[in-house]
C-alpha cells in the first residue's frame, strides 16, 4: 500500500514537472497539441525563429542582441521617420539627454484620421 501511494506522488510529481517544463517549451509539443494549446501563433513563430537562430547560427549571439534588432527591424519596416526602437540602455541615455536640453514650440497633439492634429 505504501509503495502503491508513493508511486502515485512520484508519477504525479512527474507529471507536474513535464507540464510545467512543456509549459515554457511549448515548440517541443507535436503540433497539433501545440496549436490548441497555444492561442498566440504569431508570437510563437517569433520564438521559434529566435530558438531556430540561437540553435543553429554558427555562433553565439546573446538572446537579448537578437530580440532587440528583431524589435528593431520591425519598427523600421513601419517606415516612419519618428518611431525608433530603443533598447533600455539607449532609452535611458536618451532621457538623459532630453533632460538636460529640451525646446519646442508648446502644444499639445492627438490622433486624428489623418494622423495627427494640433490640439492647443
Amino acid at each position: 500500500m505504501v509503495k502503491r501511494v508513493l508511486l502515485v506522488l512520484v508519477l504525479a510529481a512527474g507529471f507536474l514537472a513535464g507540464g510545467i517544463w512543456l509549459g515554457g517549451h511549448p515548440s517541443n509539443l507535436p503540433d497539433p497539441v501545440r496549436d490548441r494549446l497555444v492561442q498566440d501563433t504569431e508570437t510563437q513563430r517569433f520564438h521559434d525563429a529566435l530558438e531556430v537562430v540561437r540553435g543553429t547560427f554558427y555562433r553565439d549571439v546573446p538572446e537579448k542582441q537578437l530580440v532587440a534588432d528583431g524589435i528593431s527591424g520591425m519598427v523600421k519596416k513601419l517606415n516612419d521617420p519618428y518611431s525608433q526602437y530603443f533598447t533600455p540602455e539607449e532609452y535611458q541615455k536618451f532621457i538623459r539627454q532630453q533632460a538636460q536640453q529640451f525646446s519646442g514650440i508648446g502644444v499639445a497633439v492627438g490622433q486624428d484620421k489623418g494622423g495627427l492634429r494640433i490640439l492647443k
